[in-house]
């Protein structure tokens, strides 16, 4: 009975090897990919206090992002670069109110494994690090005042003039999951090996969490005829869950039976 046994297990795992050999092991390719979806900011909560405190409206807590991933595979390891961004637009909520901005960047390197399920899908978990910069630009009236006894981003909420746009940045690292579905296209084989395409669509889940409290903000560009020095504020609005919809096309040479 054992020996049956042993023997049935060891046909499975040949015959998984065989069916994972028939699909093609990624010997080296490259890859490039774009996603799609809703940013979810899960660090307004200071910023949005000292928005309030002033008669700002409170950043949107969802925004639309855009994300570009370029890469290289050895051995079905993956390192990408991202670049990845939102943005987001309210108006004021009086006359004296204009109207502000925020813009969240963020380039960095991603390394992930591609995991085989089955002769179509594949599931990608990675993980990432980068740099991360929020950037508030406010526009409103150049007769505002402020007390000069106010805390200076205050004093920059009370009186941005025709525009002020102030930005902190950060390390952060970034995590997440991949899953898609792939359409492959073999283009030559010859001697075990096979030059192969594929456009792969899945879901994508990722969170980005700064390494430190990004209270640290310096003036980015001003219509006002002052350079202010960096100074301390709120804690920015970086951290975050994306989750989208992502396209990947990428070319590999593969090891075939």
């Amino acid at each position: 009975m054992r020996r049956r046994c042993l023997l049935a297990l060891v046909a499975l795992l040949t015959l998984s090897d065989a069916a994972r050999a028939a699909e093609g092991s990624t010997i080296v390719g490259v890859q490039a990919s774009v996603a799609g979806g809703p940013w979810i900011g899960t660090s307004n909560q200071e910023i949005d206090a000292e928005l309030a405190g002033v008669d700002w409206p409170e950043l949107p807590a969802v925004a639309p992002e855009f994300q570009v991933r370029f890469g290289l595979t050895v051995f079905d390891a993956t390192l990408d670069l991202h670049f990845q961004g939102n943005d987001q637009r309210v108006e004021g909520t009086s006359d004296e109110r204009e109207g502000l901005e925020h813009h969240r960047v963020a380039i960095g390197a991603d390394l992930g494994y591609r995991f085989r399920l089955g002769r179509i899908f594949t599931l990608s978990p990675f993980v990432g690090i980068g740099s991360v910069t929020s950037t508030l630009c406010l526009a409103g009236q150049p007769d505002a005042t402020s007390s000069p006894s106010s805390p200076p981003f205050e004093q920059v909420l009370r009186n941005p003039g025709l525009g002020m746009c102030l930005k902190s940045a950060e390390i952060g690292l970034d995590a997440g999951l991949g899953f898609a579905a792939n359409m492959r296209f073999e283009f030559e084989r010859q001697k075990g090996q096979a030059l192969a395409g594929y456009l792969s669509v899945g879901p994508r889940v990722g969170f980005t969490q700064p390494l430190g409290s990004a209270r640290t903000w310096e003036q980015a560009s001003s219509e006002l005829s002052v350079d202010l020095p960096a100074f301390e504020g709120p804690k920015a609005p970086m951290a975050g869950v994306f989750v989208g919809i992502e396209a990947q096309f990428r070319f590999s040479l593969e090891a075939v039976p």
